[in-house]
């Protein structure tokens, strides 16, 4: 069933997948372990600017990495109608990171949840303020 608004979003989301994916661990017991949370972004836009695709990575690891190691790359193909220029390309660059972030923690979540392993839930957070206050999206754990 499709849901019409009559709010739709200059944004669209065309394709999503997941890029990579790996996990390792050792047999040590992970659960006390302090946890580094790292992000990147990557942007490719089309020649007239109007589509984006957009890498987010994620990669948690515990501080030495040696107990646990695990990567994320999310893609996602975007198209954005917005006329002006500068006006799409921020929208391109924000909103898209914003789209992306809820498909990123669910995957983290996905491929931790393993045996004698405690789920990585990483908490909801305005992803583009990460970016804003560090140059490498890092955020160090408990």
């Amino acid at each position: 069933m499709i849901v019409q608004s009559p709010q739709e979003s200059v944004v669209k989301l065309d394709r999503l997948y997941v890029k990579e994916l790996s996990f390792w661990r050792t047999e040590a017991p992970i659960d006390s372990a302090s946890l580094t949370v790292e992000f990147q972004r990557n942007y490719r836009f089309n020649e007239t600017e109007t589509q984006c695709t957009v890498e987010l990575t994620c990669t948690v690891k515990d501080e030495d990495d040696s107990l646990l190691h695990t990567d994320v790359v999310i893609c996602g193909l975007f198209s954005c109608e917005e006329e002006d220029r500068e006006t799409r390309l921020t929208l391109l660059k924000k909103n898209t990171l914003a789209i992306l972030f809820p498909y990123l923690r669910s995957q983290i979540c996905l491929i931790t949840s393993q045996p004698d392993l405690s789920p990585i839930t990483l908490p909801t957070m305005n992803i583009n303020a990460v970016f804003e206050t560090t140059a490498e999206g890092r955020i160090e754990g408990e």
